[in-house]
């Protein structure tokens, strides 16, 4: 008896796109086939044709591009069909969920609208009956309040629940398969987590079937059933995820494997912690009133103040990293501004060098800054693409009064510090390197003044694994080599563990949690570290799908509106197991800050809970 045909057949596929140089292979010889009810994760570094792929399966290639081979849905041939009858398949039996939800939803339209919209240009189907549809499928991708939130706009959703509605959105017609771009890449490891939890709801209640497309091998284990390891526009690995994973047999996918952090891995090498206090920060707070735009009589002049920083305690010694961890909103970039403004805080103290900032002189404050600098997320938009490497890194050492000479030797020494070619490098503009490069040279210009205390705002985070290996490793060398003192915010745990000596966690301003990073990372001891810490993905599929996760409840509230008593009890898992005298406090008592420099200090009423007691 002959088996089923699969459900999507690709055979040969070849995308070629004309460029300055002649015609360039994005996309070569790729051959696989997808049953229903699978998952595809088809991963590997930027450039190596994933998106390309979808791209041609989904008829959304540029016109320039040319595809030839074969790809076989329900074995009618894909290739060659004009637009009109690919628009009658997108979105319709091939859905896709894009990677940016803000820039996919439109903004004048309700929610409600633009679900609606999407079933009616498929299916005849009355307004009313699609809304009514549409409140359902919000309620199956976790959205709370349905009734009242189909009626809200994108702008008024966070980042996790507007992706939800593109999930909801792209399973609103019963698709045969859902085409996932990077759907997580830009969300915190605990609404990733509940994404993909919306992700499994969905098909199994649909049976689709599901290609995503990511560079994240964690999210690949804990979701698909086979993996499509892809290099240059080549397929160079594909099986099963289990064995693609424990036995890769092509040495690019076992270096991508290796080379992913991962929050059960090594702890970073723990350094004699010396005496020297870098930064000291002591109850520090940052409160502000909103500008408001328009002076117009129905909006509300004064507000409550946005707490971005509220009480605030660390302590950063010579040749040490401090990893600041937590959600998109709990306060990490705030806090990190707030030490780089140099100025003085609404209330607490905070002191560089010894040196308490509230009493520098403007000539102080700017020597200070030489010994204070920054390392940001994207190279790219940090570099001034109009200058050469030469004047970019020459550039702060100018501002400093060297001289030519001296300017011209420490450029030369700076690229050489970072592993690059003061002859090949020097003249050439931040948009002729990779990614990886520009970070590197990123860091030099860090470096140029001399610096003894660097703040790296997730510098790894836009890096493919294996770029972001080097850095790290980059990173971890400069530090041995020149004392370096490290203040890393990142929402990548597995990145932290792998880099940091300390770690605090932050939620809604204040740091919960801290101490090294062997007792944060291995025993939390607060609510919320536990549940950041159980939603990182681990790139091992048998244990990725075994552990235990603990799924925080609704959304981080805002620093205008935070929670009476303990700020994390509306979300907290062991809230929920309290007595009521427990919750009363919970309710009642602010437990206030973890405060630095005492060990392992945590801020919760019932730490124990975490771990059953």
């Amino acid at each position: 008896m002959n088996a089923p045909a699969p459900l999507l057949r690709v055979t040969d596929l070849h995308v070629t796109l004309p460029s300055e140089a002649g015609l360039v292979r994005a996309v070569t010889d790729v051959n696989f086939s997808l049953e229903s009810g699978r998952v595809l994760g088809v991963v590997g570094e930027s450039g190596s044709g994933k998106s390309m792929t979808s791209k041609a399966i989904l008829g959304l290639l540029p016109e320039s591009a040319t595809a030839t081979g074969s790809i076989a849905f329900r074995g009618r041939e894909l290739l060659g069909l004009g637009d009109r009858e690919m628009s009658r398949l997108r979105g319709n039996e091939l859905a896709l969920v894009p990677q940016d939800p803000l820039s996919s939803l439109t903004p004048v339209f309700t929610i409600g609208q633009q679900l609606v919209e999407a079933m009616r240009i498929h299916q005849r189907v009355t307004k009313a009956a699609a809304r009514a549809r549409a409140i359902e499928l919000l309620d199956l991708v976790g959205i709370s309040a349905p009734h009242r939130a189909i009626d809200a706009f994108p702008h008024e959703f966070s980042g996790g629940m507007r992706q939800r509605v593109l999930i909801a959105m792209a399973v609103a017609n019963d698709p045969a398969i859902i085409f996932a771009d990077e759907p997580t890449t830009a969300l915190d490891v605990t609404v990733q987590a509940q994404v993909l939890d919306v992700f499994r709801a969905a098909l199994e209640a649909t049976n689709a079937a599901m290609v995503i497309v990511t560079h994240d091998l964690g999210v690949v284990a804990g979701i698909a059933d086979d993996v499509l390891v892809m290099r240059a526009g080549d397929v160079v690995e594909s099986g099963g995820v289990d064995r693609v994973f424990a036995q890769p047999q092509d040495r690019y996918t076992a270096d991508l494997i290796a080379a992913v952090p991962r929050i059960d891995g090594p702890l970073a090498e723990a350094p004699q912690r010396e005496q020297e206090t870098v930064l000291l920060a002591e109850g520090l707070h940052r409160h502000y009133r909103p500008r408001q735009r328009m002076a117009l009589p129905w909006r509300r002049q004064h507000g409550e103040p946005v707490r971005a920083v509220d009480g605030i305690d660390l302590v950063i010694s010579r040749g040490e990293t401090y990893a600041l961890v937590g959600e998109s909103g709990s306060g990490k970039t705030s806090t990190i501004r707030e030490i780089m403004n140099l100025a003085a805080p609404t209330h607490g103290r905070l002191e560089l060098f010894g040196r308490d900032v509230s009493t520098l002189t403007a000539e102080e404050r700017q020597r200070l800054r030489a010994r204070v600098q920054v390392v940001f997320q994207d190279p790219h938009a940090s570099l001034d693409p109009r200058l050469p490497v030469a004047d970019l890194l020459a550039e702060p050492l100018q501002a400093a009064g060297w001289g030519k000479a001296q300017r011209d030797a420490r450029v030369s020494e700076l690229l050489t510090l970072v592993g690059l070619s003061p002859e090949l490098h020097l003249e050439r503009f931040s948009s002729e390197f990779s990614g990886g490069q520009r970070q590197r040279i990123a860091i030099a210009r860090a470096l140029a003044l001399e610096p003894e205390l660097i703040v790296l705002d997730e510098p790894v985070s836009a890096l493919d694994v294996t770029v972001q290996a080097g850095i790290l490793e980059l990173l971890g060398e400069l530090q041995r080599r020149l004392g370096l003192s490290y203040l890393l915010v990142s929402h990548d745990l597995a990145v932290v563990r792998q880099v940091s000596h300390r770690v605090g966690v932050m939620y809604l301003g204040r740091i919960v949690e801290q101490g090294t990073a062997a007792d944060v990372l291995d025993k939390p001891t607060h609510p919320y570290s536990a549940a950041l810490l159980s939603a990182v993905p681990i790139p091992d599929p048998i244990v990725e799908r075994t552990r235990e996760r603990i799924v925080l409840r609704g959304d981080l509230p805002t620093a205008t509106d935070i929670p009476s008593g303990c700020r994390f009890r509306s979300r907290c898992q062991v809230f929920t197991l309290l007595d009521e005298a427990g919750r009363q406090r919970c309710e009642t008592q602010d437990p206030g800050p973890a405060r630095a420099d005492a060990g392992h200090a945590v801020a919760c009423h019932f730490p124990e809970g975490v771990h059953g007691g």
